[in-house]
């Protein structure tokens, strides 16, 4: 005779009540986020005739080259006669940056030099700016 083979117990999960409770969740999600409006900033504009622009004092400005030289309205200069011209324009207007513009192929050696000589002129690195 041959033994009986004894069939294990197998558990199934009954998936239908979670899936029930997902989507009564998913519709209460869907229905309270459809109710709230949410309010933005919302502009106030100047009444009256439009203000004229303030005209601010000129920045100083210089151009770096290609081959170590410095350009400083339109023309060449060295970096004693920047640190002068930086002095000058820091003591005038204490509030004003000192603009520092890249041209293409500009060294680095000669950007660190300008802010070497703008920070020993009194300049505060805040007030320099490279472009």
């Amino acid at each position: 005779m041959k033994p009986k083979l004894k069939k294990a117990n197998v558990a199934h999960a009954d998936m239908t009540p979670m899936l029930d409770v997902v989507f009564i969740l998913l519709i209460f999600f869907v229905v309270t986020a459809s109710f709230i409006h949410e309010k933005g900033l919302l502009p106030r504009r100047a009444e009256g005739p439009p203000v004229p622009p303030v005209e601010l004092a000129p920045n100083l400005t210089f151009e770096l080259l290609h081959d170590y030289r410095i350009r400083h309205a339109g023309r060449l200069i060295d970096v004693w006669s920047a640190q002068a011209l930086i002095k000058r324009f820091h003591v005038e207007h204490t509030d004003r940056p000192i603009s520092i513009r890249l041209l293409e192929g500009a060294k680095h050696g000669t950007l660190v030099r300008m802010i070497d000589v703008a920070r020993q002129s009194g300049v505060p690195a805040r007030q320099i700016v490279v472009l």
